[in-house]
């Protein structure tokens, strides 16, 4: 391994390292903060547009609506929505450049090989998080809001969400469903770094299946459609992750390629001493 491949820091300088990388990771949040509060009421919208689809599919006979308007029940509540509404939204949009800093400090210690590793990691990463993100909002939370709601007597019951708990819902099920499709990707570095192998994976699916639906029961609602919305996806995931993780297995047990006869040959001349004239 030559000396120059790996950079050697001393304490302090890893202190200085860690907190230039700290300041830029504050300041872009701050930044993205800022723009997204400038904006408030769009991203207010965006949160709050499954539930106002849901009010608008529930029209009684009079022509109103059969679900109320999200409601704030302290004086704060609502202020302190849209802040945590700006939180999320900035979160969002600041992970890829919280994600460089990470990278560009972990990379200080790394060999070449594996900073080549992590390079080719981290967009499949980022893919697959807002993959999640993407099916939690569109599919996941409306079906699992759409099923509470509308469960039970909903003649005698009238609905009146506060906007702190509509917003927690939403916030740990888009969250949850992010960090959940990164299943594959997990399952590949482990198998190409020799930890786990895919005949691990497929002889613990049954349990993986039962871990599924118990994590679905305890981050989702206490409803049988939405853990079925998120089990459903994790198993999917964690059959794709085998599938890769015997791709990513038959390559590093592949052989390396034997060189042709014309090769060899050559090689043998070149390794003959010359005779003296």
């Amino acid at each position: 391994m030559p000396d120059d491949e790996l950079k050697k820091m001393t304490f302090v300088e890893h202190i200085e390292e860690l907190r230039k990388r700290l300041f830029f990771c504050i300041a872009s949040a701050l930044v993205a903060f800022t723009v997204c509060f400038i904006f408030k009421e769009f991203f207010k919208d965006l949160v709050i547009a499954p539930y106002e689809a849901l009010r608008a599919a529930n029209i009684d006979a009079d022509g109103g609506y059969s679900l109320n308007r999200l409601v704030f029940i302290g004086p704060t509540e609502k202020f302190l929505f849209y802040i945590k509404v700006c939180i999320f939204w900035a979160v969002f949009f600041d992970a890829p450049v919280i994600l460089y800093q990470m990278w560009r400090f972990i990379s200080a210690g790394l060999y070449k090989k594996e900073r080549g590793v992590v390079t080719r990691i981290i967009p499949f990463s980022m893919l697959l998080f807002f993959a999640g993100l993407t099916f939690g909002y569109k599919v996941l939370f409306p079906v699992g809001l759409k099923f509470l709601v509308q469960f039970g007597d909903t003649e005698t019951f009238g609905a009146s969400i506060s906007m702190s708990r509509y917003l927690s819902l939403f916030s740990l099920l888009i969250l949850v469903t992010g960090f959940i499709f990164q299943t594959p990707l997990i399952m590949v570095v482990t198998t190409s770094v020799g930890i786990t192998t895919p005949q691990f994976f497929s002889s613990k699916r049954k349990y993986f299946i039962l871990g599924a639906f118990v994590a679905s029961a305890v981050f989702t609602p206490p409803d049988v459609i939405t853990q079925c919305f998120l089990a459903g996806p994790l198993v999917l995931l964690f059959e794709l992750g085998i599938v890769l993780s015997r791709m990513v297995r038959k390559r590093k047990e592949a052989p390396p390629d034997a060189p042709d006869e014309g090769t060899e040959k050559s090689k043998e001349k070149q390794s003959e001493p010359k005779k003296d004239g």
